[in-house]
């Protein structure tokens, strides 16, 4: 089903705009919902931010218990 209305453009457009407030840090969100936001070719910056401890601190218990 299409829908009429649908714009590929605009929504890579937003797409775009908040990966990059996600990975800027100004968004914070799971790790998992920033790897669909992101993008495989840029989701290496999102491990940095693990490190660097910039995400939330309920991600980085969840990273502790997977790890």
């Amino acid at each position: 089903m299409e829908r009429d209305d649908f714009d590929p453009s605009a929504e890579m457009r937003i797409r775009y705009a908040y990966s990059r407030k996600i990975i800027s840090g100004k968004i914070k969100t799971s790790l998992e919902a920033a790897k669909l936001l992101v993008g495989p070719d840029r989701a290496y910056h999102l491990y940095h931010q693990i490190n660097s401890h910039s995400l939330t601190s309920s991600e980085e218990k969840e990273q502790q218990k997977s790890e």
